[in-house]
């Protein structure tokens, strides 16, 4: 066993793990398929899949790029709405409104930083005395107390 801690080294058990984990959501949703609907609960009824899935549906879920990392684990039934977007998928709202709402506030907040930057130079922390001094001239180098 090989341990990299703080590195970027990711080993193949963190993926094999989660499709194990995939792979057995879809085995115990089939499971409910063929349990009496009056023994399950309604989460299990919602799940449950009646018939074996096609194999490319089968296999596209398991190795899905939305899961493949890390997660979060969901149901076969969730996948296949969402890939024909039927149920709650039916109706996707649109992600461009708050992602140009995000972009600018990122674009605020980058044009804030240039126009302070000049006012609080970094060179301030490699001065000797710059740690002898109080917290409120660590906050605002330029006003002496």
């Amino acid at each position: 066993m090989v341990n990299d801690y703080g590195g970027w080294h990711l080993g193949v058990s963190t993926f094999v793990m989660l499709l194990c984990l995939r792979l057995s959501a879809i085995a115990w949703d089939y499971v409910d398929g063929a349990t009496d609907p009056s023994k399950l609960s309604s989460e299990q009824k919602k799940t449950a899949l009646r018939e074996i899935p096609p194999l490319l549906e089968y296999f596209t879920s398991a190795v899905s790029p939305t899961e493949a990392l890390a997660g979060p684990l969901s149901s076969f039934a969730d996948f296949r709405d969402y890939v024909y977007a039927q149920g709650i998928f039916k109706t996707i709202p649109s992600t461009i409104a708050p992602c140009l709402k995000r972009l600018g506030v990122a674009m605020g907040l980058c044009l804030t930083y240039v126009a302070i930057a000049n006012y609080f130079p970094i060179i301030e922390l490699s001065k000797p005395d710059f740690y002898q001094r109080n917290f409120f001239y660590k906050v605002y180098p330029h006003i002496d107390l």
